[in-house]
């Protein structure tokens, strides 16, 4: 067996092997001949491949024992129904198994659901909502992406409390027959996009399979690899089409601009500042007309910057975190500073940032 590609699929499976011990087959790559299999009891997935194997193999360890090996192939046999041996040469090297009856997860049957196309360019904005997700246990819903899925139509969108992003694509051909809408966890979408890299390859979409309480990722040919997840509940969800509607009522395509030269350095600068503190703390933004002036200050020092906009904003102030909008600026390119919020922009895809009073 060649050894680079059984470590690729192996690292690839990686991140759904549990990372805790508390149910030791999770921790376990699970072989049946044709593929390998890993579930970390919320999402799982299968990726084809050939070998000898019928068994289920520590997943950390043997990742580390193939990591020492050099040689371009590396052999596996089944000892007995207790160890198999990783051959490199003259190296040997005797791992423990289990069988695969104790191996709790099964892909389930999806011959009987319709799918959702997803266009493979859908994954460019699904990363983008990414950056939003929040991580508080106590908002479930917040730590995934929420999906608003039909006939022509796919919206994403997220919120941590301090930033709420969505993006959209329209196209005929995408979405769903019927309307409906679901939370995915971000590991889900995370490894979407990650896998999609090498497994959608050329192809123009993807397909996934809405269950009542899970999505199934089918990728490549003859779904090469196909990844699970259950599904987080909705009843909590925050009313995105509303809230966004509300906060952007009268915002037009005029209130975005290019932020002028000097305007992310002065935000990094803010931030060096700021990083200081032990909360971070938030900078001071003063609009007057044409002129900004961001202001911060901790214990280290000062900045000070006052730069020039390509129109007059108005009149007010308000206090921001420059992390928060630096962190847009990584998704977006225009920005709309407003006496209620920030809101950034690109293409499909609105990030809306909330700030304080000054």
């Amino acid at each position: 067996m060649n050894r680079k590609d059984l470590l690729q699929k192996l690292n690839q499976a990686k991140p759904f092997l549990m990372g805790q011990d508390f149910i030791p087959i999770l921790m376990h790559y699970c072989f049946d001949t044709k593929h390998v299999v890993a579930y970390n009891d919320v999402s799982g997935i299968q990726i084809s491949m050939e070998s000898e194997l019928n068994c289920a193999v520590p997943g950390s360890l043997m990742l580390k024992m193939l990591n020492t090996m050099t040689s371009e192939t590396v052999r596996i046999e089944k000892l007995n129904e207790r160890n198999i041996q990783l051959l490199d040469g003259k190296t040997k090297v005797k791992l423990p198994i289990l069988p695969t009856e104790e191996f709790i997860f099964k892909l389930p049957d999806i011959s009987e659901i319709s799918p959702v196309i997803l266009a493979k360019s859908f994954l460019k904005g699904l990363e983008k909502t990414s950056i939003s997700v929040g991580n508080d246990p106590a908002h479930p819903d917040q730590q995934g992406i929420f999906w608003s899925v039909g006939p022509g139509y796919i919206k994403t969108f997220s919120t941590d409390n301090k930033t709420l992003s969505k993006f959209e694509q329209q196209a005929t051909g995408i979405g769903h027959k019927e309307k409906f809408e679901v939370i995915t966890p971000a590991f889900f979408c995370e490894q979407l996009i990650a896998l999609a890299a090498t497994y959608a390859d050329g192809m123009d979409y993807i397909e996934l399979y809405f269950g009542k309480d899970f999505v199934v990722a089918t990728l490549g040919e003859n779904n090469s690899c196909t990844i699970f997840t259950r599904l987080i509940n909705t009843d909590t969800a925050l009313k995105y089409e509303e809230v966004i509607s509300n906060l952007l009522e009268h915002v037009t395509k005029d209130h975005f601009v290019n932020p002028p030269s000097g305007f992310i350095p002065s935000l990094e600068r803010a931030s060096v500042i700021l990083n200081a503190k032990v909360d971070g703390g938030s900078a001071s933004v003063v609009v007057e007309g044409q002129d900004v002036t961001i202001t911060a200050e901790s214990v280290i020092g000062r900045s000070l910057d006052t730069l020039e906009f390509p129109h007059n904003l108005g009149q007010f102030s308000f206090r921001v975190d420059p992390n928060l909008v630096l962190r847009g600026f990584k998704v977006a390119g225009k920005i709309a500073l407003l006496n209620t919020l920030v809101v950034m922009s690109s293409e499909s895809f609105v990030h809306l940032i909330s700030h304080s009073e000054e």
